[in-house]
């Protein structure tokens, strides 16, 4: 997706339903072709809601933005029910749901 203004993102969340990786897996926020700030690090095995409640990004108008998982190098699927980022258009705007990705499954 594109950002027509700038935006600040925070609170990059994300439910993973089952997990059979026995390695450390990276779910990451993407600007253009790199990261940009706001990752989660889910640990061998590990379910549950993951959130980063620490890193922001600030994207600059024409960003396109995305996520990025990074599954650990051994185990069999992992099961992701949603990915969400929360972002404000000023600092002075309420936090509100950008866009969120629901029902993802690698190896499934």
């Amino acid at each position: 997706m594109t950002v027509n203004n700038a935006f600040k993102f925070s609170q990059l969340t994300s439910n993973v339903t089952s997990n059979s990786i026995t390695g450390n897996s990276t779910v990451n926020m993407r600007k253009n072709a790199g990261n940009a700030g706001p990752t989660l690090s889910i640990g061998a095995n590990a379910t549950g809601i993951f959130n980063d409640n620490t890193d922001t990004y600030t994207a600059a108008a024409t960003d396109a933005m995305n996520y990025q998982t990074v599954t650990g190098s051994t185990g069999t699927s992992i099961s992701i029910s949603f990915i969400e980022v929360y972002g404000n258009a000023s600092p002075a705007a309420a936090a509100y749901l950008l866009y969120s990705t629901k029902n993802l499954c690698w190896q499934c």
